[in-house]
């Protein structure tokens, strides 16, 4: 099943607009939410800057550098991934039987 516009706009609030779709239909087929494909694409950016060098020059024609804002506001924004993650495959709790339940959007988990 292909993204829906709501789930693609909500990718791309996290990770660009300038995203390939069927990328990332690929990847929603593989694993199953936005929120996952969004934590993988943005691990995979983390990723590739820590593998890089951290500076890059050529005199005169172009520079570019990653300073340790950007890779903060990546580890970040993975870290906020990864907890709504987690909350979203936590086991639902019985509250039924006393325990504090946790309230699902089923509309909104994928």
């Amino acid at each position: 099943m292909p993204l829906t516009d709501v789930e693609l706009a909500y990718l791309r609030s996290e990770i660009g607009s300038t995203v390939d779709e069927a990328d990332l239909d690929l990847r929603y087929e593989r694993l199953g939410t936005a929120v996952a494909v969004a934590h993988e694409v943005v691990r995979e950016r983390l990723a590739t800057l820590l593998s890089g060098p951290s500076s890059f020059s050529l005199p005169g024609v172009y520079s570019e550098s990653t300073n340790d804002g950007t890779i903060r506001a990546l580890q970040a924004q993975t870290d906020r991934l990864q907890t709504t993650l987690d909350a979203v495959h936590a086991p639902a709790v019985d509250v039924q039987q006393g325990g504090a339940g946790r309230i699902v959007r089923t509309d909104r988990v994928r």
